[in-house]
């Protein structure tokens, strides 16, 4: 099967259905469901909402097109890249005022501050949602942290790139009222207490290369800000294979998972309180097929 992996071969069905029968091996059960091609999404209304979008994309093309990026496949997402970018020339201008944008996601840490409830923020620069849902949340589930919230994707701003898609989700505003992107956690963190209005005593951050999860929270604050680089940096840009590139991927985001739970467990040691945790993305990943058009956006 690891080799089948390698060569970007997918197994039949016939294979497939006597492999499953195989319960005493969980780790071949994975294997050889990431080797089965999945089935194409469905149409996308052009005028569908914003959840029904959500929908699609978590449960149909997502799935679909992790399949076709491990198989050399990505030009069978052609179509449905074109209904993805059709519905989003329709819809474009109303979302960047609506719900369907990542900026807007952060508002609720406002009453976490207000409350005096410490919370610990994690942005993880280029994780995609099927990591976040299929490797981060699995091993922080196991340590014993449960979302209070299910894991949906959101949309970033176009063109998906860190200089504009951080900022706005940290400062929770459009890139055009936002001072210039600058790679430092004081950057983000003076976009962070504008945003939600305390104090800068009450505020710390940290960048991975500044220091660890662990590291950050040693000192007394309501709001933690952690930023971490290393998937977009290491790995995301990397001429790997789809396969090496999750698998890398899934080492890491489990170490941090594992990280994360010992940071509530030594936060509830430091200051007798528990921490609530609140993790995203700037960005996502896909790789378009070649033939995919570039989108043209007219601003209302």
């Amino acid at each position: 099967l690891r080799q089948q992996l390698n060569c970007e071969k997918p197994i039949s069905e016939f294979l497939h259905n006597g492999i499953i029968k195989m319960e005493a091996f969980p780790d071949v059960l994975e294997l050889a469901d990431h080797l089965r091609p999945k089935k194409p999404p469905s149409s996308l209304p052009l005028n569908c909402p914003f959840d029904e979008l959500q929908a699609w994309i978590t449960n149909d093309y997502l799935p679909f097109y992790n399949s076709c990026a491990l198989f050399g496949m990505l030009e069978k997402t052609t179509p449905y890249v074109q209904m993805f970018e059709k519905w989003l020339e329709c819809h474009y201008t109303d979302l960047l005022f609506g719900d369907g944008m990542a900026y807007q996601q952060l508002s609720h840490v406002k009453y976490y501050a207000i409350s005096d409830e410490p919370v610990l923020i994690i942005i993880f620069d280029g994780l995609d949602y099927l990591c976040a849902k299929d490797d981060l949340l699995p091993i922080m589930q196991e340590n014993g942290l449960y979302p209070s919230n299910d894991t949906v994707p959101y949309l970033s701003f176009l063109p998906t790139q860190t200089y504009i898609a951080k900022p706005v989700l940290v400062g929770g505003r459009l890139k055009s009222q936002l001072p210039d992107e600058m790679a430092t956690a004081q950057y983000y963190e003076q976009l962070l207490t504008d945003f939600i209005g305390i104090s800068k005593d009450k505020i710390r951050s940290k960048t991975d290369r500044d220091g660890t999860l662990l590291e950050l929270i040693q000192e007394p604050a309501t709001v933690y800000l952690y930023l971490d680089n290393y998937l977009d940096q290491e790995l995301l840009h990397r001429n790997y294979k789809q396969h090496l590139r999750q698998k890398k991927y899934k080492e890491y985001v489990r170490k941090q998972g594992k990280e994360i739970a010992k940071c509530f467990a030594d936060f509830k040691e430091l200051y007798g309180k528990s921490l609530k945790f609140v993790v995203a993305s700037d960005h996502g990943y896909t790789v378009l097929p070649k033939n995919a058009g570039i989108i043209d956006i007219t601003l209302k």
